[in-house]
């Protein structure tokens, strides 16, 4: 017999784990209400930048005049909403399941089915990883795979 379920139950007696949408008490790390809320981007978008588009294109007014080091982008969420939510648990308070729960799967979801040669994280300035001490992005890419 296993005591985790137990301990898992006693612990949220006493420390509820809180939605990081919205803050109310939660089963997981986003209640139903906030996960359904989250501003997925979806085709159509710009290959390039990976912005929503009226049509699929690569180049949109947005990106094309700009020159990048990298063929194309992709990020499965707008900065905005639930979405600015989660990344900020992630960020600034270390709320790493985050990533398992929500960043990678959706990550994994928006790059099913394309081709790409790598995942790479953005390194962040030594002071920001000093001070944070991971780099999110990296923890998503590792997870994600």
């Amino acid at each position: 017999m296993t005591l985790k379920p137990y301990a898992e139950a006693l612990a949220d007696l006493f420390y509820p784990q809180r939605c990081v949408g919205c803050s109310r008490r939660s089963s997981d790390v986003l209640c139903r209400s906030c996960f359904e809320g989250l501003p997925e981007i979806t085709p159509p978008l710009c290959g390039r930048c990976g912005l929503p588009t009226a049509f699929e294109v690569y180049g949109c007014d947005g990106c094309r005049t700009i020159e990048l080091a990298f063929d194309g982008a992709r990020a499965p969420l707008r900065y905005e909403g639930v979405g600015k939510g989660a990344v900020h648990a992630l960020k600034y308070a270390g709320h790493r399941p985050v990533v398992e729960r929500v960043m990678a799967p959706l990550m994994a979801g928006c790059l099913e089915g394309e081709r790409f040669d790598a995942v790479v994280a953005v390194p962040l300035h030594r002071a920001r990883l000093a001070k944070r001490g991971f780099n999110q992005a990296e923890v998503i890419g590792r997870r994600g795979r």
